[in-house]
């Protein structure tokens, strides 16, 4: 069975680490752990010097590396039988997480879920209901206890951490 397991941040990561790990599946498994690096939108960024950006941008890029690495190495303990990949990505969660599920082929997509409903998951948009709705196979959805929801993913981390130089 081949997983595809979609991480956001390190909380989302925890919560669908431990729901794969409660599933009881065999080590007989091959697991892509991705994160998709949203592209930066220079018009809300204009203003910031050069090096404050590709600063930015290679902090992203760490954050990202580190995040997939963690759940990589959570899984193995667990599954030390199971192929298992870390992916990062440039693009939109969306996009990248169902092209990865059609193109590799996956057979399930772990995704996590902030738990908004109404306007705000509206105007924030739901990564885990597009890929729901638009996936090649099945979507497990890990529900994010409320008090450990984030809003902010590695990448937005970053850039606040790389703004206050």
């Amino acid at each position: 069975m081949k997983i595809l397991i979609a991480v956001e941040d390190k909380a989302y990561a925890d919560v669908i680490v431990n729901l794969v790990k409660e599933n009881g599946w065999s080590d007989e498994l091959e697991f892509e752990v991705l994160h998709a690096v949203e592209p930066l939108y220079l018009g809300a960024i204009s203003g910031y010097p050069a090096d404050v950006l590709v600063s930015y941008n290679e902090e992203r890029e760490r954050a990202a590396r580190a995040l997939v690495l963690g759940v990589g190495t959570a899984l193995r303990q667990s599954f030390p039988k199971a192929k298992i990949e870390e992916k990062v990505v440039d693009g939109k969660p969306k996009q990248v997480i169902i092209e990865r599920a059609k193109s590799w082929p996956a057979d399930l997509i772990v995704v996590g879920s902030h738990g908004r409903s109404g306007l705000d998951s509206f105007l924030l948009g739901s990564v885990s209901l597009s890929v729901l709705s638009a996936a090649p196979c099945s979507v497990l959805i890990a529900k994010m206890p409320k008090d450990a929801a984030s809003d902010s993913t590695p990448s937005d981390k970053a850039a606040m951490s790389a703004g206050k130089r």
